[in-house]
């Protein structure tokens, strides 16, 4: 009963994480030009600041879910005491979250101090720098990383190398 509990609030709080990403990614890159990251002139003569709160929503979401991802997804695997020889397919989720969590917890990070920034409203031109810096630390990450977790659900609903008797 608690499994189904655990993996209930783990699928939650997977979808939620996953709106957060995909609501971020098309604020921020509707932002800037695709070469070059550099502002695009619709937005140059207008204020921003009020703009940029509609970002606030989608962070708040990644800063909530993420962690709660995490913890149920722990306390899920311990509930169900899962035999990964068995069930490979949990292996491999285990590995991707394993794997992608130190690199979404520092993404976690700038986008904590990129919410508090918008929040205390300080000028666009310093926030909108923040944005561009947190797209250009990882790179390309947050793309590979919503089609990674994007394959985790498909990997979920179909469980391939699931070992059967």
């Amino acid at each position: 009963m608690k499994s189904k509990i655990f993996a209930s609030f783990t699928a939650l709080f997977y979808l939620l994480w996953m709106c957060g990403i995909l609501s971020d990614l098309l604020i921020s890159f509707q932002l800037f030009e695709p070469k070059g990251l550099v502002l695009k002139e619709v937005f140059t003569n207008t204020d921003l600041t009020t703009g940029l709160l509609l970002l606030t929503p989608a962070i708040t979401l990644k800063l909530i879910s993420y962690p709660l991802l995490l913890l149920s997804f722990i306390l899920y695997l311990i509930f169900i005491k899962p035999n990964l020889k068995k069930e490979g397919w949990l292996l491999i989720i285990l590995i991707v979250i394993a794997i992608t969590a130190p690199f979404n917890i520092y993404l976690l990070f700038k986008d904590y101090r990129l919410l508090t920034e918008i929040i205390s409203l300080k000028p666009a031109a310093e926030t909108v720098s923040l944005i561009r810096e947190r797209l250009i630390a990882l790179d390309g990450f947050p793309l590979i990383n919503l089609f990674v977790y994007l394959s985790v659900l498909f990997i979920t609903l179909m469980k391939p190398l699931q070992k059967t008797t």
